[in-house]
């Protein structure tokens, strides 16, 4: 009866330490994986840290046609909205430079008339505080808020455009018309 006694607490240990001990390779990877963001091996190669994969980069931009002026204290001031778009079309943030400039005539003006340059202001939005400063959620486009030294003519349609400079020096364009009429 002792050796019958003996043998089920020795089997009983051998149970309890086996499942205490002995773990799955893959329920390691999975547990592991789940609470402490590392990789594994048995994760798909894309998910890996050493190939980082697509990162969303603007390829194109536009001006919203919601770009408008407003007084401010009574103060001319140029709204303009600008959207920065991903190559699936999406609209991303993104970090740069932005020139914007304001000229007389809109796009029915004849292309052989000169435009005079009324305005234009640079923009920067490197930092975490300067994206925070010029993005909108709500709308996921940037939001300059230009201030003007005299109202334009409001009989005459404008044209506003943007050139942003990407840190590594790539440039996209865009260029947007404020109507009267509309």
């Amino acid at each position: 009866m002792a050796q019958r006694h003996r043998l089920a607490a020795v089997l009983t240990a051998t149970f309890l330490l086996w499942t205490i001990g002995c773990h799955h390779p893959l329920e390691d990877s999975r547990s592991t994986t789940a609470h402490s963001g590392s990789t594994s091996a048995t994760q798909p190669a894309e998910l890996t840290q050493t190939d980082p994969g697509w990162r969303p980069t603007a390829v194109r931009m536009r001006v919203f046609p919601s770009t408008r002026f407003v007084s401010d204290s009574g103060r001319p001031v140029l709204e303009a909205r600008v959207e920065m778009i991903d190559e699936m079309g999406d609209s991303v943030k993104t970090s740069g430079s932005w020139r914007v400039e304001l000229f007389s005539g809109g796009d029915a003006r004849p292309i052989r008339e000169p435009r005079k340059l009324l305005y234009s202001w640079q923009i920067q939005a490197t930092t975490l505080a300067q994206q925070q400063r010029h993005y909108d959620p709500v709308t996921r486009a940037y939001l300059f808020r230009l201030q003007m030294d005299q109202p334009t003519d409001p009989q005459q349609a404008v044209t506003v455009s943007v050139t942003f400079t990407q840190p590594g020096g790539v440039t996209l364009q865009a260029v947007g018309t404020i109507d009267p009429a509309s």
